[in-house]
């Protein structure tokens, strides 16, 4: 990535550590004071909802912009050994796995059964991928990935589909709205991601990993941190840390990992010029 992409982006991650410093007090006070804890309909009198809505759509169109850039070159992955991003896909297979085999079991009595089992059985199958790139990442050789990769966009469709008909049985989804939310953007993350890490070119994928990985990464961190910042206030309100929480946490975590080394990381790139490739190699 040029030192000129590499400044743009940067800024845009440096964008959502603001984002998630204003927005998380916002929907944590929403939480507590805006929200019927029995009915999840924002009480007649609730204060500040429009403007935490109008906040949050302004932030995710800023997150989206990357999408609409000049494109920044077909990004060539290097092998050398990456160890923290071997941690974190290791641990996000592991969550998955988890969280997977929970879906399965919570299938055989839930109204949602068939929804959470073609979920968890993907979940296993995308944590596949997770486990590979952390092998890959930790041992820096060159492993092809180019099809297990796009095992993670199938689950995310079905979760995205499993998760929107779980909530439509609830009368008011404005609560968990962030965690669709999520699941829509992790969608086109995980395309992106599939390229980027299976060296699958179609010169965009740093722009689209950027563009959705931040607004994926933003509503994931926003669907947890202020539910649980609310139950420790006032135990009345949100609720503790859950099993399918933690793919949410950690699919952020990824993100961020990830989108990191590729500010810090120096590597061959190829830079187009009137859509033509002219190789560049920054030391």
């Amino acid at each position: 990535m040029s030192t000129k992409y590499r400044r743009l982006f940067s800024i845009f991650t440096a964008i959502l550590a603001v984002a998630l410093c204003v927005a998380v007090p916002l929907v944590t006070y929403l939480i507590l004071y805006s929200i019927d804890p029995s009915t999840h309909f924002y009480y007649d009198n609730a204060k500040l909802v429009n403007v935490t809505n109008g906040i949050l759509i302004a932030l995710t169109v800023i997150l989206l912009l990357p999408v609409f850039t000049k494109r920044a070159g077909a990004y060539k992955m290097p092998t050398n050994r990456k160890p923290v991003i071997s941690v974190v896909s290791l641990l996000t297979a592991v969550v998955l796995c988890l969280a997977s085999v929970y879906s399965l079991a919570h299938s055989f009595s839930s109204k949602v059964g068939v929804g959470n089992f073609l979920s968890g059985i993907l979940g296993i199958l995308a944590a596949i991928f997770f486990f590979a790139f952390a092998e890959a990442a930790f041992t820096g050789k060159h492993t092809d990935l180019r099809m297990i990769a796009l095992l993670p966009v199938l689950w995310g469709i079905v979760k995205l589909i499993s998760t929107f008909m779980s909530l439509t049985q609830i009368a008011n989804i404005s609560e968990y709205l962030y965690e669709v939310l999520q699941m829509v953007f992790a969608i086109l993350f995980l395309y992106y991601n599939a390229r980027l890490v299976g060296n699958v070119s179609n010169r965009r994928e740093i722009n689209g990993v950027f563009a959705f990985g931040l607004p994926c990464a933003f509503f994931g961190l926003l669907a947890t941190l202020p539910k649980y910042i609310a139950h420790i206030i006032n135990p009345k309100f949100g609720s503790l840390p859950q099993v399918g929480d933690t793919v949410l946490i950690m699919l952020s975590v990824y993100i961020i990992v990830l989108l990191i080394y590729l500010l810090v990381n120096k590597t061959e790139y190829v830079h187009i010029v009137d859509d033509k490739p002219e190789n560049n190699v920054e030391a």
